[in-house]
C-alpha cells in the first residue's frame, strides 16, 4: 500500500434507529440489511478499504459474519439522531493508517443498487482527473 489509497467505502449503522428499531439488521431474504452494503462493497474491485461504523457489539459481531472489519465501534456522541454522517465519517478517515482520495458512504438502508452504475461512476472519475 502506498501512503494515499484511492476508494475507502464506509457502510454506517448505528443501532437507535428513531423509526424502525434495529433498521440496520432487520431481514430481507434471510440477511440482514447491512449484509447488502458489504457484499456490494466486495463485489467493486477498485475499493480499497471497508469500513463498517457502528456504534453497537452486535452490529459489529454480524457485520463481521460477512467480513474481517475493524471491531472498534464509533463514540456514542457520533450515533445520535442529531449526529452528522460528515462527523461519522470524518472520525472513521482519520482514525485509519491511510488517507484516502475517494469516499463513498453505502447506506445500508438503501440495499436496491447496480454495480454497473458505481463502475461507470468510477471510469468518469478516473478519465476526468484533473
Amino acid at each position: 500500500m502506498t501512503n494515499l489509497e484511492e476508494f475507502v467505502f464506509i457502510i454506517p449503522a448505528r443501532k437507535n434507529s428513531k423509526g424502525i428499531k434495529n433498521k440496520n439488521i432487520k431481514k430481507i431474504g434471510n440477511k440482514p440489511l447491512i449484509y447488502y452494503s458489504i457484499q456490494f462493497a466486495k463485489k467493486l474491485n477498485f475499493v480499497d478499504k471497508i469500513v463498517f461504523s457502528t456504534d453497537s457489539k452486535k452490529y459489529m459481531t454480524i457485520a463481521n459474519k460477512f467480513y474481517d472489519f475493524d471491531k472498534k465501534l464509533r463514540p456514542a456522541r457520533l450515533a445520535k439522531n442529531n449526529s452528522k454522517s460528515v462527523d461519522m465519517a470524518i472520525y472513521e478517515i482519520l482514525r485509519q493508517k491511510e488517507k484516502y482520495k475517494y469516499l463513498l458512504l453505502l447506506q445500508p438502508t438503501s440495499p436496491f443498487r447496480k454495480i454497473e452504475d458505481f463502475k461507470n461512476a468510477y471510469k468518469f472519475l478516473k478519465s476526468n482527473i484533473y
